[in-house]
């Protein structure tokens, strides 16, 4: 879960807060965040064993909801050109909380999802922490969707702070027609898992990705200023990311920041109240801060750090995994923040399949539809649809783009061949392990890593 800063400013309203988002950065950076859930034997690890682990290594380890899950940071922000030191920072750092794990005999899930703890489990396994009891008692009751989706779901994050309004909506629009075939291609969802019924059983869509849809609702998975967009210029991306600020203001929160305290507090009425309903008194910078962090879209303009001037738009949409994913989705963020002959090629494959990245209204219907498709169907990229195109035809055909640049940026290679096969690791372990019994047995025993256990059919045949 972020930062919140606590500052108690009161501010006047949204023109207080405008000017973050119409300045852009002094100098444009990109970062990563990498979440991974750890477990042992048959059980996630739980908040005492994650303070040992926080303790035990000298990274600096990051708590989500729930005790399972840890996030590490690439950080600092990273400048063009630096996309590998980025990569090796935040893998350096991941290595060294492995190492940690593997003393107190924890293993990392390779999934997004963990597979084998229910979500009431997983309840029961929150940090004792204000914000996240907070969240869980209010959101368990009214939003279980929302609940489920932050205690059962792990991923990796980037982050761009771009040099201009117009810079931020040229980025935004190109992810956002991207994400469809993207969270398609770098999913890692489980071949069996508890279902949203609790239910252990095979899992057939995008389990993560659906949750993460769940939280935010299908009109909700990207900005909704995006689709007026009229085109890629400095005042449409002012328009924009002023409509951003505004939709902060707007946004319910579920509690808010005690100004005596400091500690998140819920309603009296147990309501959800937007920042600008609130009295004037309660227009504090830290409500502002916390208004700021629950956005839930798949992508979202979030904060800098207190005191560097602008924005930053922040990935949500890609699974957690191995090395695979975090060079991946590094080589993508670095090349499109940076690389306008890289974004000028992009716009022509997402043209070619039918998309408009540069009046994204003309493109609303498409990529919604696309978006929400991967909630109820994932057994195969010939029966998904990006834009006008099968998704396997899309993913050779950005293949093709993306190894015209793999020389410029070799952390794109791992991605460019997978697309030119068709393959995402989701549906590598489904073929791996179409039997339940057995997936329990190598997930339990720690065998399934970044190289997955392939049993012969013997050992099947010994193991049920």
């Amino acid at each position: 879960m972020s930062n919140i800063d606590r500052d108690r400013t009161v501010l006047a309203g949204p023109e207080d807060t405008r000017s973050e988002f119409t300045r852009g950065a002094d100098v444009p950076m990109a970062g990563l965040e990498f979440e991974q859930q750890l477990f042992s034997g048959s059980r996630p690890m739980d908040v005492e064993t994650f303070e040992a682990l926080a303790g035990h290594v000298e990274t600096r380890v990051c708590a989500e909801a729930s005790a399972q899950t840890f996030e590490v940071n690439s950080g600092h922000p990273f400048a063009k050109g630096e996309e590998q030191a980025c990569v090796d920072e935040i893998l350096a750092q991941h290595s060294d909380v492995m190492k940690g794990a593997m003393d107190l005999c924890l293993m990392a899930s390779p999934f997004a999802v963990f597979p084998t703890t229910n979500y009431q489990t997983l309840c029961e396994n929150i940090h004792p922490r204000p914000r996240s009891q907070t969240f869980l008692k209010f959101f368990t009751e009214k939003k279980p969707e929302r609940a489920r989706y932050f205690t059962t779901v792990s991923g990796i994050q980037s982050s761009h702070s771009p040099a201009s309004p117009g810079a931020a909506l040229r980025y935004y629009s190109r992810l956002a027609h991207l994400t469809p075939l993207i969270a398609t291609a770098l999913s890692t969802t489980p071949p069996y898992a508890f279902d949203d019924n609790d239910q252990f059983t095979a899992i057939k869509n995008n389990l993560a990705h659906k949750r993460r849809l769940d939280a935010c609702g299908i009109e909700g998975a990207f900005a909704p200023a995006l689709w007026d967009a009229k085109d890629w210029s400095e005042e449409e991306g002012r328009k924009f990311m002023e409509a951003y600020n505004d939709l902060i203001w707007d946004t319910p929160l579920f509690c808010h920041i005690d100004p005596d305290t400091g500690c998140e507090t819920l309603f009296n009425d147990m309501a959800m109240h937007s920042l600008r309903e609130l009295p004037p008194e309660m227009h504090t910078r830290a409500n502002f801060n916390l208004a700021s962090s629950v956005q839930y879209q798949l992508i979202s303009i979030s904060a800098l750090p207190p005191g560097v001037p602008g924005r930053r738009v922040e990935t949500r949409f890609i699974d957690n995994g191995d090395n695979y994913q975090v060079k991946s989705l590094a080589g993508l963020t670095f090349a499109l923040a940076f690389d306008e002959e890289f974004g000028a090629a992009t716009d022509a494959f997402l043209k070619s399949a039918g998309y408009s990245p540069e009046r994204p209204g003309d493109s609303k219907g498409l990529l919604l539809r696309d978006v929400e498709r991967l909630c109820y169907d994932y057994s195969s990229l010939h029966t998904l649809t990006f834009g006008k195109l099968d998704m396997h035809l899309a993913a050779k055909r950005l293949s093709r783009t993306l190894d015209k640049f793999c020389d410029r940026y070799p952390l794109l290679q791992p991605l460019t061949k997978a697309l030119a096969k068709g393959e995402t690791p989701a549906l590598h372990f489904r073929k791996e392990f179409p039997d339940p019994e057995f997936f329990c047995t190598e997930f339990h025993a720690q065998r399934l890593g970044k190289h997955p256990f392939k049993p012969t059919q013997g050992q099947k045949l010994a193991l049920s």
